[in-house]
């Protein structure tokens, strides 16, 4: 019914009108496209050949086979991925997460802060690096958290080996390094 809303000659929906619509709207979405960039060159600018692109957006109602089926947009990877509905069953929809550009510039990052120097304590690393972190877990924290995690597990790891580094009796222990830190963090 809703692929015939606006089409009144249409009064059934059939496996070929199906078809039909489906075709309908990837030449409207190619016209639009053509009248953006007609737009665009009226004033001036063109349309990045690589990077403007339609993108189908795949989840479970929408099944078919397509070419391009994500983007990268302000550091979030939008594409198909598993998810729960309040009743807890899973199904497949179209969300964003950490792109692993932004994924790979935040690990930099994390490599600039030098934090294999011992003579700094964990307050100061905490006073400098805490609202950096914040500001990661407050962009990207509210979409794709799963994968968010796996980035800062890294600063976990550069906290073990600053441990380790700090601390002569933590060198060749890195399980004790890791309670070392996590009865810190539960202190404070």
């Amino acid at each position: 019914m809703h692929l015939t809303s606006g089409w009144r000659h249409i009064s059934q929906t059939t496996p070929s009108v199906d078809s039909l619509m489906m075709v309908l709207c990837i030449v409207k979405v190619r016209q639009k496209r053509q009248a953006l960039s007609r737009r665009f060159e009226s004033c001036g600018l063109e349309l990045h050949p690589t990077k403007t692109k339609v993108v189908y957006c795949k989840d479970s109602n929408r099944k078919e086979k397509e070419d391009v089926t994500n983007f990268t947009f302000l550091g979030y990877t939008f594409h198909p991925r598993k998810a729960k509905g309040w009743k807890g069953a899973e199904f497949t929809s179209f969300l964003p997460a950490i792109s692993q550009e932004a994924q790979k510039r935040i690990r930099q990052e994390i490599r600039k802060w030098k934090l294999k120097l011992h003579h700094i304590g964990l307050e100061e690393i905490a006073k400098e690096y805490n609202p950096i972190i914040q500001g990661w877990l407050n962009y990207y924290g509210k979409n794709g958290r799963k994968i968010l995690r796996k980035v800062l597990e890294y600063i976990n790891l550069h906290l073990v080996l600053w441990t380790k580094g700090k601390f002569k009796k933590l060198k060749r222990k890195k399980m004790r390094a890791i309670n070392f830190l996590e009865r810190i963090t539960s202190v404070a």
